[in-house]
């Protein structure tokens, strides 16, 4: 799994990922002995790595990680007053409004009482209508959506998407069974179709505003075709990293 994670940046204050789907950020007590993030990219850079932000196991795509704790504080420092955006694309049931703003407070953990605010902007970038029987309808509709999050709680899109019933196709904690199982019998595995697509900061050292693009890997188009959802042409599919001279 860990072969297919790609480096597209670093230097000597930052480092850009491209993470696949199924691969832990951090070492943790149910998965000691598995490959994490944080020591394949430690290994093959040859550094220390510092953690600014997460992603779910499932989810694949950008990651932003510090090589210096001095680059941590300012990108932590970023992400706290927001001047980090992200940008994600799902895949999800049903057929949303073209675009919306989801404001739900949530929860960082399942024990805890109180909330915190939380809002998630999407917009539609495609529908499809498939006549096929998926659980009890004769029926199945999908969506392709763009996100993004102001933002950062534990499961934000995966929950928002739950909470205006338009789950994304995969979820096996947040979403639809019977649509789960419809894509991954037809990918022949399970996969969860969230993907953190871009990202924008400024250079910890520089101050410079970097941009990057995680592209659409292979296996999300074949995804995408099985939903009958055409790849929009804002979508390219190789992933980039815009540096200022």
């Amino acid at each position: 799994m860990h072969d297919a994670l790609r480096i597209l940046h670093s230097d000597d204050d930052i480092a850009l990922i491209e993470k696949p789907a199924g691969l832990i950020v951090h070492p943790n007590k149910y998965a000691r002995r598995e490959p994490n993030l944080v020591n394949v990219v430690g290994g093959r850079l040859q550094r220390r790595i510092y953690t600014v932000h997460r992603l779910d196991r499932g989810t694949s795509g950008l990651m932003l990680f510090a090589l210096s704790a001095e680059a941590a504080g300012e990108l932590s420092r970023q992400f706290r007053t927001r001047s980090i955006t992200k940008g994600y694309i799902a895949a999800v049931r049903g057929h949303p409004p073209e675009s919306g703003t989801i404001d739900k407070p949530l929860r960082l953990e399942k024990e805890d009482e109180e909330e915190r605010e939380a809002t998630t902007h999407f917009t539609t970038l495609a529908t499809s209508e498939l006549d096929i029987g998926v659980g009890p309808y004769d029926a199945a509709w999908f969506a392709l959506v763009e996100l993004t999050l102001e933002t950062g709680r534990p499961h934000q899109a995966r929950r928002h998407l739950r909470s205006i019933s338009h789950p994304v196709i995969g979820d096996q904690s947040h979403g639809d069974r019977a649509n789960n199982q419809y894509l991954w019998d037809r990918l022949g595995e399970r996969h969860l179709l969230l993907r953190a697509l871009r990202i924008g900061f400024n250079h910890p050292r520089t101050g410079a505003r970097i941009t990057a693009y995680a592209g659409i890997t292979e296996l999300w188009r074949t995804a995408l075709g099985e939903l009958g959802l055409p790849l929009p042409p804002s979508l390219p599919v190789e992933p980039t990293v815009s540096i200022p001279a």
